[in-house]
């Protein structure tokens, strides 16, 4: 997994910045469409472009396909962007995604994260838009996704409130429980990549990540790029035991507040005692909630 930011936006504007030789004209042109198109103000927008561009895997959208041309991303170095150049640093494969292995890009509901996830993944496909999945809501089923770089769109992750980062993790639990069912396979390490994106929502990631390692059944880690070294950084996870989790999340099935005592190992990380007196599922609950629910955890 690859959390998102927009520093490939930068290089869209100043190509120069990262490339020893001149861009073109062509270049050029084509960066400012991908760039006004990361300036709409209305993310839906956005969304239904990409909506338009990547639904057919047999042909590609023709307007998606003269940018491609014109940008040639596969010849993009990995340094465009913090998430690129931290899945570089870490597996030393030129930030392309290899036959076999699934990149999935998190991204908020923004029109500069949608647009800098599409050219993210881009790059990691070699600028194959056919191996490009958009998920605008997430689907039933993750099936016939593995192999292929997954965007990710995900709801309120640029999160104001408390309101805000609980759904978003509800929906970041929902979408490990269908990647563990659909797309992973049996013994398959998770790597997640967190260099990119609002700096506010890596901890909520994090949680993300521990839950996965505490059912998945291969090996789950996450790193970091250090900046001052260039150096990835592997960040501590701890595994939880699902047994707990099944007993504390219990008096939370119906709702994101409880008059019951859930049980007290996990307050503070999965839910906390409210001025009132009841306890309130809090985000990384949330995350918890949606992730085991189809692994019979809760």
């Amino acid at each position: 997994m690859i959390s998102v930011g927009k520093s490939i936006l930068d290089f869209l504007r100043d190509p120069c910045s990262k490339v020893d030789e001149e861009v073109d004209e062509r270049f050029e042109r084509a960066a400012k469409e991908v760039l006004s198109l990361a300036e709409k103000p209305v993310s839906d927008e956005v969304s239904e472009t990409l909506e338009n561009w990547l639904k057919d895997k047999n042909k590609v959208s023709l307007e998606l396909a003269k940018l491609i041309e014109r940008l040639a991303p596969a010849h993009w170095p990995a340094s465009v962007s913090a998430e690129l150049d931290t899945f570089d640093k870490a597996t030393r494969l030129r930030a392309r995604l290899t036959t076999g292995n699934t990149a999935v890009l998190i991204t908020s509901d923004t029109a500069q994260g949608l647009v800098s996830a599409l050219w993210n993944a881009l790059v990691l496909t070699g600028g194959d838009a056919k191996r490009v999945n958009y998920l605008p809501e997430l689907p039933g089923s993750l099936q016939g996704m593995r192999g292929t770089a997954v965007i990710a769109r995900v709801p309120q992750l640029d999160a104001r409130n408390a309101d805000d980062f609980r759904a978003a993790m509800g929906y970041l639990g929902e979408l490990g429980r269908k990647l563990l069912r659909d797309v992973h396979q049996e013994c398959e390490n998770i790597r997640f990549y967190l260099s990119g994106g609002f700096k506010a929502t890596i901890p909520y990631l994090i949680g993300l990540a521990e839950g996965m390692r505490s059912c998945a059944p291969g090996e789950v880690t996450a790193c970091v790029l250090h900046e001052a070294t260039e150096a990835t950084i592997e960040l501590p996870l701890r595994r939880l035991f699902p047994g707990t989790v099944r007993e504390e999340l219990k008096p939370f099935r119906a709702g994101n507040v409880s008059n019951s005592e859930p049980g007290g190992l996990l307050e503070g990380y999965a839910y906390e005692k409210t001025s009132d007196g009841r306890w309130e599922l809090t985000a990384f609950g949330a995350g918890l909630r949606a992730l085991y629910k189809g692994n019979e955890v809760i």
